[in-house]
């Protein structure tokens, strides 16, 4: 007869360890200018998003002005290599909205394409979205931006010379430009008060039909 005996010592366990893996967007992201609704210089342009994360890790948006990707931060905020738009100010939860604003300047007239990541925050290892998203829905929730940039003078003059006889018609010319290539219309008030598109304290004309740039 045989005997079989099986002798199992000590503890057996197995450990695994979880990779992190990068957000991805859930919602967005979007911006809240359109062609109907540009951003006036000065004003701020708002870009909104939400992002999940599988290892339900906080997050930042990123904002860039190039397809070139961020470099994530050592827990903080990220960096774009391609130039800034914004990047918002604190990390928030996984699933949780999140925004970011930029002041527009002059040299945005017109138009501007942005490049949105979203970026987790870990003291090392933190990853950024594969691809960037330059939103969904086109106008005016997707890339570009819009900008609306105030019109200039290059000549301004009237004919009343030395005066006008009582009855007498004075006429106002202007040549005037336009960055955005929108139609102008001229205003000429009685006093310097100008706003929302009316001349507050009275005004002396205005051009009927709107000219070109």
């Amino acid at each position: 007869m045989y005997h079989i005996t099986s002798v199992f010592a000590g503890n057996a366990s197995t450990s695994a360890g979880v990779n992190n893996k990068a957000p991805v967007f859930s919602v967005g992201p979007v911006d809240d200018s359109g062609t109907s609704t540009p951003k006036n210089v000065g004003a701020n342009v708002t870009f909104t998003a939400t992002a999940t994360d599988k290892n339900s890790d906080h997050y930042y948006l990123a904002v860039c002005q190039t397809s070139t990707a961020p470099t994530p931060g050592a827990d903080a905020a990220p960096t774009c290599n391609g130039g800034t738009f914004c990047v918002s100010s604190t990390d928030v939860a996984a699933g949780t909205s999140t925004s970011c604003t930029y002041p527009v300047t002059s040299g945005d007239a017109g138009s501007r394409a942005w490049y949105a990541y979203v970026c987790d925050k870990l003291a090392s290892g933190a990853l950024c979205s594969t691809l960037y998203s330059q939103g969904t829905g086109g106008d005016p929730t997707a890339s570009p931006f819009y900008v609306n940039t105030q019109p200039n003078f290059t000549i301004f003059s009237d004919d009343s010379g030395t005066g006008k006889d009582p009855g007498a018609t004075v006429t106002w010319t202007s040549t005037a430009a336009d960055a955005d290539g929108d139609l102008l219309t001229l205003h000429v008030c009685k006093t310097a008060a100008f706003t929302g598109g009316v001349c507050t304290g009275g005004e002396w004309c205005t051009n009927a039909t709107p000219n070109s740039r």
